[in-house]
């Protein structure tokens, strides 16, 4: 039997709020392979007066961070408004992938809001692979322009990479590594492809040899080198019979037989995209109201994570509801009585549970 959260653990509003991921805008220079950001498009954006508003109202909620995301939220006429508010008072964060001809006036943008920290959005170091998987010829260059300017004129803020990891560059990070690490990283975060938006890109999710590969040579090899320059290697997701030992990422080279079975056993449904099947069927998910994710429009969904980012998961409109009334409301309380959701079964929320709540967690599951 499925054992829900609600009946598991207090209900989210007890417990810090987490992240506020906000999909600031649709306008993407990129059409990368794996993502839907299409379907975010004609979406009615919201008005300076709205974009600080509700600011203020994820300031009053509690939120320890605000994460800025698109298409490519450096694009926004209203992002400089957004931080103003932040500015000072709350940990911000921008993802970029590039943006043609405008590194020195996006830098402007990111220290004119003191931003705390950058996230690079790059998936080979090998500039024609990159850009073919990206979906824009040159966008590799603008986005190493952009690095390098902030390198150079913002050395105070936070660095961190991206790389979505799918078919198409699983068996090319090494050269990734190899471009990135001058670029002065405080981390490197590897995703495993999955769904986004309202897409489902089956054609970029990689097959159980290669994962394994992945898991138990790649990524061993990868935190090494990192750890080199002090850099963290951060894995999304990670496999349930690891996330529950907490091995340390370089023991996972050497696992015994038993364990790399129940990671194979694992890597089965990742191949499929059922990245959280196994965790959320056992534990439920505390990110549920501690997380949210505010759409182009305004529209409120129950975590921060993107396979949720569909309509028939919105649980409040912030064009018409205040961001504290929706985190108190019925729809998102009901979300969280019916874990779990199809999406939910299909997302990489283990790995950015808060560290002390997923140990707590996991002590309470049997055999763990």
């Amino acid at each position: 039997m499925v054992r829900k959260l609600a009946e598991a653990r207090p209900r989210s509003s007890s417990l810090p709020r987490h992240y506020a991921m906000w999909m600031f805008t649709a306008a993407c220079p990129s059409r990368c392979t794996y993502c839907d950001i299409q379907s975010q498009q004609g979406k009615p954006g919201l008005t300076a007066e709205e974009v600080q508003r509700i600011a203020r109202e994820i300031l009053d909620a509690g939120f320890s961070e605000v994460m800025f995301a698109g298409g490519e939220p450096l694009l926004s006429p209203h992002l400089p408004a957004a931080l103003a508010e932040f500015r000072g008072r709350l940990p911000t964060a921008v993802f970029s992938g590039g943006l043609p001809g405008l590194a020195e006036r996006a830098v402007s943008v990111l220290d004119e809001g003191q931003v705390s920290r950058i996230v690079y959005s790059i998936d080979s170091g090998i500039p024609a692979e990159n850009d073919l998987i990206r979906g824009r010829k040159g966008i590799t260059r603008e986005l190493l322009a952009l690095a390098e300017a902030v390198q150079r004129r913002l050395p105070r803020i936070g660095r961190s990479v991206n790389t979505v990891v799918s078919r198409f560059n699983v068996s090319s990070l090494d050269r990734l590594w190899e471009r990135i690490q001058g670029l002065g990283l405080n981390s490197w975060s590897l995703t495993l492809a999955g769904d986004f938006f309202e897409g489902k890109p089956a054609h970029a999710l990689i097959d159980v040899e290669r994962l394994t590969e992945f898991y138990t040579r790649t990524v061993p090899a990868l935190a090494a080198r990192a750890a080199e320059r002090n850099v963290e290697l951060i894995v999304l997701p990670i496999p349930y019979p690891l996330l529950a030992s907490e091995l340390p990422v370089l023991s996972w080279a050497d696992l015994d037989a038993a364990t790399l079975s129940s990671v194979r056993n694992e890597l089965e449904l990742f191949a499929r995209g059922e990245f959280n099947k196994t965790f959320v069927n056992r534990v439920g998910c505390p990110l549920v109201g501690i997380d949210v994710v505010i759409g182009v429009s305004g529209k409120v969904h129950p975590c921060s994570q993107a396979p949720i980012i569909q309509p028939e998961y919105v649980v409040g409109d912030l064009r018409a509801e205040s961001l504290s009334s929706i985190l108190d409301g019925e729809r998102l309380a009901a979300f969280k009585a019916n874990m779990p959701h199809p999406p939910c079964q299909r997302c990489w929320a283990p790995s950015n549970i808060p560290r002390d709540l997923l140990r707590t967690l996991l002590a309470e599951q049997p055999g763990t």
